[in-house]
């Protein structure tokens, strides 16, 4: 185990695109770790950290204290999501005014936009849908659009595309959490090794436009 020959790593993560490829490369650099990988909200990655249940979470962080270690990874802007054929992405410059026009489906991560016209703007939406299986159903079925971090767009749906929204530009901030004065396993630090070694080279890059 202290040769990392052996052992197992918990992680959590906030859903993103990167997570992938991370676990790819350490399970070939680690082939006999286990690795135990879940998928949740920020919110249920940092109680998983607190609890012990993790090892490692990788999430946004909504305040700070002193029994979590947050390092940051990236910032990740929020943005428009809506269907290919949606007449915003003809927009120029789009705000998030502009949003409120076109029935915005809220969801939960509109505690993201903080204090901000952003936030107004999602709060009143009529329809708020927390699952982001079925947001994104209905973002495809062209019932309204919505707003996602772009490490959590979906790059896998191809009538879906991402905008980004200048007015105000709205990101967070995501990192990798781990409990405040404790020390890793073995496992677990190799991953954490790894996690802030490739995260900034994974990172894909910002489109001003879509993903087409």
């Amino acid at each position: 185990m202290t040769r990392r020959q052996g052992g197992h790593v918990g992680v959590a993560a906030v859903a993103n695109n990167i997570l992938p490829a991370l676990i790819k490369t350490f399970v070939q650099r680690y082939p006999n770790i286990r690795v135990h990988v879940e998928d949740d909200t920020a919110e249920v990655v940092r109680r998983k950290v607190l609890d012990g249940e993790i090892d490692l979470g990788i999430a946004s962080l909504w305040e700070r204290d002193g029994e979590i270690e947050f390092h940051e990874l990236c910032r990740d802007p929020v943005g428009l999501v809506c269907h290919r054929e949606h007449p915003l992405l003809a927009v120029e410059s789009l705000s998030w005014d502009l949003l409120a026009e076109h029935k915005p489906i809220g969801n939960g991560t509109v505690r993201l936009l903080g204090e901000t016209l952003a936030r107004k703007v999602m709060e009143h939406s009529q329809l708020t849908i927390s699952n982001t299986t079925s947001l994104l159903a209905m973002v495809e079925a062209n019932v309204g659009i919505t707003t996602l971090p772009w490490l959590a767009f979906p790059r896998e749906r191809p009538n879906l595309r991402f905008r980004a929204i200048r007015d105000p530009v709205v990101e967070r901030s995501v990192g990798l959490l781990t409990r405040a004065q404790s020390t890793l396993p073995p496992a677990a630090a190799a991953m954490r090794e790894l996690v802030l070694e490739l995260f900034p080279e994974l990172m894909p890059p910002m489109l001003g436009q879509s993903t087409s």
